[in-house]
């Protein structure tokens, strides 16, 4: 069997030879950093969960702001650091 494929995109591929070392290290600089900027973002959010919760119960503040602002925020900085470390992959 030739190790050499054709790809989808008309590229020359191999067959059994992926990044993985570097995928993974991808992903790992990429979640550390989006859990910094989480907690960063849930320590500025400690005064708006207070305010919050003189209004309605601690719980249900601390839930609205996860959802509204911690966990959108999460994900936004992973897709940006994703996106920032990927490799462009030209064809030849």
């Amino acid at each position: 069997m030739d190790p050499q494929i054709k790809t989808a995109t008309g590229g020359r591929g191999m067959v059994g030879v992926l990044p993985r070392a570097g995928l993974v290290s991808r992903f790992a600089i990429a979640n550390l950093g989006a859990l910094a900027f989480a907690a960063a973002a849930s320590v500025l959010a400690i005064h708006w969960a207070g305010d919050l919760a003189r209004a309605i119960s601690l719980p249900a503040a601390v839930i609205i702001i996860a959802s509204i602002a911690v966990i959108p925020g999460y994900l936004n900085a992973f897709l940006l650091l994703s996106l920032l470390r990927s490799e462009e992959h030209t064809s030849e």
